[in-house]
């Protein structure tokens, strides 16, 4: 018989999809390598924080339905309001917080809890004292100001704490980090760094989604739960003086990909609306250019994937805006500041590819990695370390 499964907890909000989807990655991650892990992702205010939270106590509706609702309809600029309440209500639930979170875990036993989520982490450091180890894995490249990510308590606490770049990793360590330092970069799905897909032209990627081989294909995508945006960067792109096809990668966001579909008859350009499910990185092989939100995880999908990006910088939210920065700084894509001027900057892209090839070129020389491999490491150590403490606590050295 051999050795019993590890319980590796996941804990995630759905509030977007990035956690998710980094969640989800690690998931494939650990089944391609064969670890003895049963992982489970837990959304921690939906399964440990329900009666804690304020909006679900009292009105039955979660801040993740909020936050969702802005993205859904392009109101992003509620976002910082909504971030200072958030902070406020979790020190007013702090208390209360923490007992759910103790409870959750005395009655479930993970053997390691690693957060990839901002804002409640030092509800878990409390409520893990004396039990599992706890792991922590950002998901936004850099925290910002009030730390949402890298609080004194969970840098202290936590066995491991995974960074995105090095600004993170100094961030870290002004809080004290105790544990294993990882600058890893970001996790993203494995499927990003498949040689079989990345070696594909694009008109062959085009002709296995059944695109048009020859046609310059544009991908729009605004996060895992879209936004109406897409409607507008559709019909605005009309305006193009040559004919393109737009993929519009909708999420999770069924009405919008339902819309699209509507829209997508009263157009020239053909448009070419997908939900969810579809395979994203044979996707982004298949465009010329993106055009997307500045959200990390879409960054470097498509960085990994050699697909220019033109960043949407609207309303831009504050975990996000440092990636808008570190865009410009470095040269690694174009940032849209005016929606109205989403038309002429494609257009010149479109009719001087060698720009787009130049771009191609900068993520080449970047050299991106799998980060899962790192992470998947501090996770077997984190393991590792309790099972020798567990081991000690029952077979003391003779004194």
């Amino acid at each position: 018989m051999g050795p019993a499964r590890k319980r590796v907890f996941l804990l995630i909000t759905d509030a977007g999809g990035g956690h998710r989807g980094t969640a989800e990655s690690l998931l494939a991650a650990v089944k391609a390598a064969g670890l003895p892990w049963d992982l489970r992702i837990v959304n921690a205010y939906k399964e440990i924080l329900k009666d804690a939270e304020f909006g679900q106590r009292f009105f039955r509706i979660s801040g993740e339905d909020v936050y969702n609702f802005t993205l859904k309809n392009d109101m992003t600029a509620w976002v910082p309001a909504m971030r200072e309440a958030s902070f406020y209500l979790i020190r007013r639930q702090f208390q209360r917080a923490s007992a759910a979170a103790r409870s959750f875990f005395r009655r479930e036993r993970p053997d390691l809890v690693v957060s990839l989520m901002p804002l409640v982490n030092d509800v878990f450091v409390s409520a893990l004292e004396g039990g599992a180890p706890l792991g922590l894995l950002m998901t936004d490249l850099v925290d910002t100001r009030p730390a949402m990510w890298l609080t004194p308590a969970i840098c202290r606490r936590a066995a491991f704490v995974g960074v995105g770049c090095p600004e993170a990793a100094g961030q870290a360590r002004e809080a004290g980090v105790a544990g294993a330092l990882l600058e890893c970069g970001l996790v993203i799905h494995p499927g990003y760094f498949d040689p079989a897909v990345r070696s594909l032209s694009r008109r062959e990627a085009r002709r296995r989604l059944g695109l048009e081989p020859g046609t310059p294909t544009l991908l729009l995508m605004m996060g895992g739960y879209g936004s109406s945006a897409l409607k507008r960067f559709a019909r605005r792109l009309e305006s193009l003086p040559r004919r393109v096809q737009l993929v519009a990668s909708c999420g999770r966001n069924e009405a919008l990909r339902e819309g699209m579909k509507a829209l997508a008859p009263r157009l020239r350009n053909r448009l070419v609306p997908l939900g969810f499910c579809s395979p994203l990185n044979l996707v982004m092989r298949a465009a010329d250019l993106v055009v997307t939100k500045p959200g990390p995880a879409s960054l470097l999908e498509a960085m990994a994937m050699g697909l220019p990006a033109v960043l949407d910088d609207f309303h831009t939210m504050p975990q996000e805006i440092p990636n808008v920065a570190d865009v410009e700084r470095r040269g690694l894509g174009w940032v849209l500041k005016d929606r109205a001027d989403l038309p002429r900057l494609v257009g010149r892209l479109l009719d001087d590819p060698g720009d787009l090839e130049a771009m191609r070129g900068r993520y080449s020389a970047l050299g991106l990695k799998d980060a899962s491999g790192p992470v998947l490491a501090a996770m077997a150590g984190a393991l590792g370390a309790r099972q020798e403490r567990s081991r000690e606590a029952r077979d003391p050295a003779p004194a």
